[in-house]
């Protein structure tokens, strides 16, 4: 039996509960050369300066500032010209009335618009599951109108020419979206320094993606009577690796294993293979194996089914209506699944985890709400003051009143998995005779609906 139409709805966020491992991921600076345009010390006469020396500003600021004029790129720009964005410092920004700037959100100095760009390459690179994101701080003149104040960020390849056909993500940003402000006419320079505000632009790197290991660039154009200030460039480190997928090269044995302490509750898994190099006649699904705690469905969504169209490019499993633990530190055999006479090693491997959630209706902590936390409910039932979650207090005012007893109604029947899962790309490892040590790997967090998946028994030869 076919199970048709399956639409399933992923969530969008991922409840940490004890699950993951990096309890202490963070976003993680990299380095930009000169972010706050302070490199080249403007001369106080005129207070400006181009990247190309000019009869008013003969000292140019590049190349001591790393932020190149164009990068010789769009076509129709000249590299580091006298038509470049330019930089300011703090006294001329006050001068006059008519064109007051934005006064330097830090230091002295801040680059102005000239509908250029700037752009450098850094000395970091792209890696993959990454996501970058590069920030500036914006604010317009005063006599700045929306568009002419406007500013795009890039983010690109740095081993390609810079232009915005060729980037990797760019976007504009203007008062008019809401994105920056303007100067107030009558604002001080402390007001107008706390005026700015922070544009920020993500690219997230995708498995294979052309750019990985090639230097990031970052750059951006200003309108006329925009500024820019203090750059920086972050990536998010995606969490450890929770599951991965072992390859054995010699023998074509896959297994699935988890490098945890921890149960990790699994509705879905994938393996897919660009250049065909996965055998479905000898892979062993769950499905196949009806183990314990991972029962085989019988074509109604019931347990773990095989996905209809599974070959030598695609192998696809799920659990319609619920959901299985793979055991800390367990491994799960998933049979000859990989086809040494290919050989390619382009395996890419996805699984959808299901994050515990709240049940503020089990009164007995067993993971479900159903009759017998009906029954500690109806023990506590008229308690007023000081009662416990574990007397039948749901919503936690210390009182057991029917209240509580909705929330039970409305949880009755749920379990602490009985959520959608979220779908993560997982890292597969390569071995050849003896399995190695598994190693940390990063994983890429996507929400995602899965649709339209047909799922079937694959019939054996």
């Amino acid at each position: 039996m076919r199970v048709k139409h399956w639409c399933k709805n992923v969530a969008a966020s991922l409840i940490a509960a004890g699950i993951w491992l990096p309890a202490h991921a963070y976003a993680q600076f990299l380095p930009l050369s000169d972010p706050g345009f302070e490199d080249f010390v403007v001369p106080a006469s005129p207070g400006y300066a181009y990247a190309a020396p000019t009869d008013a500003a003969p000292l140019p600021y590049r190349p001591t500032s790393a932020w190149i004029d164009d990068l010789s790129s769009p076509a129709g720009y000249t590299q580091d010209d006298f038509d470049s964005n330019w930089i300011y410092d703090a006294a001329y920004g006050e001068t006059s009335e008519l064109h007051r700037r934005a006064a330097p959100r830090t230091g002295d100095q801040a680059m102005h618009g000239l509908q250029n760009y700037n752009a450098q390459v850094t000395g970091s690179v792209f890696e993959a599951g990454k996501s970058y994101t590069f920030s500036i701080w914006a604010q317009g003149d005063i006599d700045a109108t929306d568009d002419s104040s406007r500013v795009w960020l890039y983010l690109f390849d740095g081993a390609q020419p810079f232009s915005e056909a060729n980037s990797l993500s760019f976007r504009r940003y203007a008062p008019d979206t809401g994105d920056f402000s303007n100067r107030d006419p009558a604002a001080s320079p402390a007001q107008s320094k706390a005026a700015w505000t922070q544009i920020s632009l993500t690219h997230t790197v995708s498995l294979g993606a052309p750019e990985i290991g090639q230097p990031i660039g970052v750059g951006f154009w200003i309108a006329q009577d925009g500024a820019v200030d203090d750059a920086t460039l972050r990536f998010d480190p995606p969490e450890t690796q929770v599951l991965f997928l072992e390859v054995n090269t010699a023998t074509g044995q896959v297994q699935l294993k988890n490098q945890t302490g921890e149960p990790v509750q699994i509705d879905f898994y994938q393996i897919t293979s660009a250049s065909g190099a996965l055998k479905a006649d000898t892979w062993t699904s769950l499905q196949d194996q009806n183990l314990a705690g991972f029962p085989a469905g019988n074509g109604s969504g019931n347990g773990w089914e095989e996905a209809g169209g599974s070959d030598t490019g695609n192998l696809t499993e799920a659990f319609l209506t619920g959901n299985s633990a793979v055991a800390g530190s367990a491994t799960i055999n998933l049979g000859q699944a990989y086809n040494t006479a290919v050989g390619a090693q382009d395996l890419q491997f996805q699984y959808s985890v299901v994050a515990p959630q709240i049940l503020d209706a089990d009164f007995d902590s067993d993971g479900d709400a159903d009759g017998d936390d009906f029954l500690a409910w109806q023990r506590g039932l008229g308690t007023t003051t000081g009662a416990a979650k574990a007397q039948g207090d749901a919503d936690g005012n210390g009182a057991v009143d029917a209240d509580d007893l909705d929330l039970w109604k409305g949880q009755f029947g749920a379990s602490a998995f009985s959520g959608p899962g979220r779908l993560q790309f997982g890292y597969v490892r390569y071995v050849t005779g003896a399995a190695a040590i598994p190693e940390p790997a990063s994983i890429v967090l996507f929400s995602v609906i899965l649709a339209g998946l047909g799922l079937t028994r694959r019939p054996r030869d």
